[in-house]
């Protein structure tokens, strides 16, 4: 019983530390991505994937993916606003459907 509770601790303490450990593990893979979109779904992807509630590494994607685009069409991407949370930007607007 006492090597169960110790072993028990242990798988605990492991399965808490999972999801940082998963972040920064190479698994040696090498992916590629395409996507497409129209500006609707794109403004609501970079609103809901910049939030400070998502993952740190989205978040760095589609800010850059903002960054990219928001000089290109500033007529669909300037009523929006950077506040930088944690050292990433969060982009919001107060007009979310558009």
């Amino acid at each position: 019983s006492e090597c169960r509770l110790s072993c028990l601790n242990r798988l605990r303490s492991v399965q808490n530390q999972f999801p940082v450990a998963r972040r920064v593990a190479p698994i040696g893979v090498a992916t590629t991505i395409g996507w497409s979109c129209n500006f609707r779904t794109l403004r609501h992807v970079i609103e809901m994937r910049t939030e400070p509630s998502a993952e740190e590494e989205i978040r760095l994607v589609f800010s850059q993916v903002y960054d990219l685009l928001k000089d290109k069409y500033p007529n669909l991407l300037g009523d929006y606003e950077e506040e930088m949370v944690d050292g990433l930007p969060w982009v919001k607007t107060v007009h979310r459907k558009v």
